[in-house]
C-alpha cells in the first residue's frame, strides 16, 4: 500500500504529515497530499473528513506502531502497521 506521495505504508514519508483538529476536538481535512488515510478495513484511501488517518512509525528496532485518528476526533494507538482503528 502506499500513500498519495508514493509512500509505502508502514515506512516513513518523504515529506511531513499535518493533523489538525477543530474547536469541537473532530479531525479536520487539511488537504495535504502527503497525509496517509486509511477506510475501516486499513486500506489506504484518499483523505476526506470522513476518514480516518493514520501516522506510523517505526523505532529503531525495525518494529511498526500506528497511530489512528478517526475523523470524530478519537484516537487509537497499535502495535502493527495494519490497523483500521
Amino acid at each position: 500500500l502506499t500513500n498519495a506521495a508514493g509512500d509505502t505504508v508502514g515506512s516513513g514519508v518523504s515529506s511531513p504529515q499535518t493533523l489538525q483538529f477543530n474547536t469541537m476536538g473532530m479531525r479536520v481535512n487539511t488537504g495535504n497530499a502527503n497525509n496517509l488515510c486509511i477506510s475501516t478495513t486499513g486500506a489506504s484511501t484518499a483523505c476526506s473528513s470522513s476518514t480516518a488517518q493514520a501516522l506510523n512509525f517505526r523505532n529503531s528496532q525495525g518494529l511498526n506502531y500506528r497511530i489512528v485518528v478517526l475523523p470524530t476526533g478519537k484516537i487509537s494507538w497499535c502495535y502493527s502497521n495494519t490497523c483500521a482503528g
